[in-house]
């Protein structure tokens, strides 16, 4: 074998290698990334919903109802005082 042949083939590495080079060092590949980012948005998504949904909640805009086993949200008015009215424009 050539002392060319030998450099090209130590300029050129493996796929296979870099990809194990790059386990090693701990870098997280780009689908393990893309999973996390999607992992932590719908967490955050989550936790913003449920912060909405305790204030509607609180603020008697919407009412939790259970039928069968099901729960069931709906929109409500807050109360104003006048039972029945709706509020003027």
């Amino acid at each position: 074998m050539s002392v060319g042949a030998l450099r090209s083939s130590a300029a050129k590495p493996d796929i296979a290698d870099l990809l194990a080079r790059a386990r090693a060092i701990g870098k997280p590949s780009r689908s393990s990334r893309i999973r996390w980012q999607w992992r932590k948005k719908g967490e955050f998504r989550r936790k913003r919903f449920n912060r909405v949904l305790d204030w509607a909640e609180d603020q008697q805009l919407i009412a939790a109802h259970e039928i069968e086993g099901i729960t069931y949200l709906r929109l409500s008015r807050a109360n104003t005082g006048d039972e029945g009215e709706a509020p003027e424009n």
